[in-house]
């Protein structure tokens, strides 16, 4: 997955470069769901990582409920636009740890206000 084989969650390539990418490999070596939600845990670390663990059981057992919600969560990072209408609307995910709620809203702060 060359450059991309990693998804930290805090820097470049961005969810939807990596996943596009990811996409593109899950394809060509003909994995199946069970096979790219493993190859995608395997792939991330840092806060990427830390978000996965997480999840309820449920949502880390469903390859496309989390790549929705990794979508949700990561996609945004440095879009001041964007950071200001996901911060309008924020909302806890289900089943979501108040400190990782705390800790989204804080990011969304400081990317949609930051310089």
């Amino acid at each position: 997955m060359n450059n991309f084989d990693i998804f930290d969650g805090t820097s470049t390539p961005e969810w939807s470069l990596f996943k596009t990418n990811f996409d593109f490999t899950a394809i060509k070596n003909g994995w199946n769901q069970e096979q790219k939600l493993q190859m995608l845990i395997s792939k991330l670390s840092g806060k990427a990582l830390k978000f996965y663990e997480r999840r309820p059981n449920t949502i880390q057992k469903d390859y496309e409920a989390l790549c929705k919600l990794f979508e949700d969560r990561f996609d945004w990072v440095g879009y001041s636009y964007l950071s200001l209408k996901h911060l309008e609307n924020i909302a806890p995910y289900p089943g979501e740890l108040i400190e990782e709620f705390k800790h989204r809203i804080e990011e969304l702060v400081e990317g949609t206000f930051s310089k």
